[in-house]
C-alpha cells in the first residue's frame, strides 16, 4: 500500500506540473494539423486531447521512476523522481496534443523493459505491445508543419543533426547529456543504446523527415534520464561503500536541475511561446474598429479572440493587393529570433515593414534567452 501511495503521489505531482496552464495556451501547429492522428476531433475535443497528452507524459515519468524504485539506493530512486518529473522536454510534449507525449511513453516502457525486465515472457510481450501501441502516432506523421521556434534557433547555427543535439542538450539540461553518455558506457547502460536509435527513428517518422519540432524530441527524454541515473546510482554506491553521505549523487542531480531551470521556469510561467493574449489585449486598447486580423497562425489566434481572423497572404502580389486596398486591417505576426514564423515566405515581413512601422510589439519573457514576440501592424 505504501508503494502504491508513493506511485500515485508521484503521478499526481507530474500531472499537476504538466497541466499547469494546460488549457490557456492556444493550440499548437501539431494540434491543428489535419494529418496529425486524431486531429479530426481536435476542433471539438481539444481539451480532452491535451489531457491525454499530459497523462501520457506523467505516466512516462512514473515508469522511469519505477525502473529505479526497487534499487538498493533510495538516493537513486529520489533522483529518478526529481529528474523524471522536472523534465522540460516532457513538459513541452505535454502541452502539444500531438505524438510527442505518446512517443515519450513508448520510450519509457522500453526503458522499464531494458532495466527491469518483468518475469515471464507474457509480461514482456505485453510491455512490448504497449510500447508499440504508444509509438503508432509517429507513423501518421505531420508533414508541412513549420519548424519549432526553439529548434529553428539551433538548426540555423548547427544544421539539422547538430540542431537536434543542441535542443536536446538545452532542454534536457546541459549537464544531463554528458552524464547520459557516461551512463551508456556502463554494462546496464549498453542496453539503452538500441533505444536511442529507435527514438531517433520515431522522431523522424513523426516529422516525416529530419526532426523539426521540440515535442517529438521528447522520445529521447526517458532514455537520456535513465542513462544519467545510472551514473547517479554508481556515485551513490561509491559513497556508501566508503561510509560517506551520498554528496556526489546529490551534486550530480543538483547540477542537472540547475541547467534545466531556465527552460523549466520559462515553460511553467510562460505557457505559450507566442504572447497572443497580451498582443490582443494591447490591440483592444489601441484599435476598436474591429478590423479583420491577418496572421500566419489564424487558427491559434481564432481560439483566443472573437474577432474575424484570416490567413496572411503568402504571395507578394496578394499581400500588396491587401495593403493597397485601403480597407482596415490588422496584421499580427509571430516572430522567433526576429524572423517571421509559420510561413514559407519569411521575406513577407520586410515587405510589410517597407510600408509601415510596427504599431507595437509584445515580447514573451523567457529565462532561456529565446526571442518570441508578436508584432502588430494597424492599417486604418
Amino acid at each position: 500500500m505504501r508503494r502504491a501511495a508513493l506511485f500515485l503521489l508521484l503521478f499526481g505531482l507530474a500531472l499537476s506540473i504538466r497541466t499547469h496552464g494546460l488549457l490557456a495556451p492556444p493550440p499548437t501547429a501539431a494540434e491543428l494539423c489535419a494529418r496529425c492522428p486524431g486531429a479530426g476531433l481536435l476542433a471539438e475535443h481539444l481539451e480532452a486531447w491535451r489531457w491525454v497528452a499530459a497523462g501520457s507524459s506523467a505516466l512516462a515519468a512514473l515508469l522511469v521512476f519505477a525502473a529505479f524504485a526497487a534499487s538498493s539506493s533510495r538516493v537513486t530512486a529520489c533522483a529518478a523522481a526529481v529528474l523524471a518529473v522536472l523534465d522540460p522536454l516532457a513538459l513541452a510534449a505535454a502541452r502539444e496534443a500531438g505524438p510527442g507525449a505518446t512517443l515519450a511513453l513508448a520510450s519509457a516502457l522500453l526503458v522499464l523493459l531494458a532495466l527491469r525486465p518483468p518475469r515471464g515472457p507474457w509480461r514482456r510481450a505485453v510491455l512490448c505491445a504497449a510500447a508499440a501501441l504508444c509509438a503508432l502516432p509517429a507513423c501518421g506523421g505531420a508533414p508541412g508543419l513549420p519548424r519549432d521556434a526553439v529548434f529553428a534557433v539551433w538548426e540555423d547555427y548547427l544544421g539539422t543533426a547538430g540542431g537536434a543535439l543542441g535542443v536536446l542538450a538545452h532542454h534536457a539540461g546541459y549537464a544531463l547529456l554528458p552524464l547520459a553518455l557516461a551512463g551508456l558506457c556502463s554494462a546496464r547502460g549498453r542496453r539503452l543504446l538500441p533505444l536511442l536509435l529507435l527514438a531517433a527513428a520515431l522522431a523522424a517518422c513523426a516529422d516525416q523527415g529530419a526532426p523539426r519540432r521540440l515535442a517529438t524530441l521528447a522520445a529521447f527524454a526517458p532514455i537520456l534520464t535513465a542513462a544519467a541515473l545510472l551514473i547517479v546510482e554508481q556515485a551513490a554506491r561509491l559513497d556508501r561503500e566508503q561510509g560517506r553521505a551520498p554528496l556526489a549523487a546529490f551534486a550530480l542531480v543538483g547540477l542537472v536541475v540547475a541547467t534545466q531551470a531556465p527552460v523549466l521556469i520559462s515553460d511553467l510561467t510562460g505557457g505559450t511561446r507566442f504572447p497572443w493574449r497580451a498582443a490582443l489585449d494591447r490591440l483592444e486598447r489601441l484599435e476598436r474598429g474591429g478590423a479583420p486580423i491577418y496572421t500566419t497562425q489564424p487558427l491559434a489566434v481564432a481560439t483566443v479572440t472573437g474577432r474575424e481572423v484570416r490567413a496572411l497572404p503568402e504571395s507578394a502580389p496578394e499581400l500588396d493587393a491587401l495593403l493597397e486596398s485601403g480597407a482596415p486591417a490588422v496584421l499580427l505576426l509571430p516572430l522567433e529570433g526576429g524572423a517571421l514564423f509559420g510561413t514559407s515566405e519569411p521575406a513577407l515581413l520586410a515587405r510589410i515593414e517597407r510600408r509601415k512601422v510596427a504599431s507595437f510589439e509584445v515580447k514573451a519573457r523567457r529565462l532561456d534567452l529565446y526571442r518570441f514576440e508578436v508584432r502588430a501592424f494597424i492599417f486604418p
